[in-house]
């Protein structure tokens, strides 16, 4: 019976957890995604005009040690069209 009542206790205790966590403390900042503007060529060279208005993600590592600046260049970029 004792170790019924300790499992209820961990299950309502991780409930009470999940659902009274803000979730924005949680989150990643928010970016805002820009429409493309003009026509690109997927080339695998980044040169088309209708990139300059398009900015790169800021990246960080995960691994080995989560949030420092990566070791390797990458560079993504994201948006969107109609």
């Amino acid at each position: 019976m004792t170790v019924k009542l300790f499992f209820d206790f961990i299950k309502y205790t991780l409930l009470v957890f999940v659902f009274f966590t803000p979730v924005d403390s949680l989150s990643q900042e928010r970016i805002t995604i820009p429409v493309l503007k003009g026509e690109i060529k997927f080339d695998g060279v980044v040169d088309d005009a209708a990139w300059d208005n398009i900015g790169q993600l800021k990246m960080v590592m995960h691994t080995p040690t989560f949030g420092n600046e990566p070791t390797e260049k990458s560079e993504v970029m994201i948006c969107y069209t109609n």
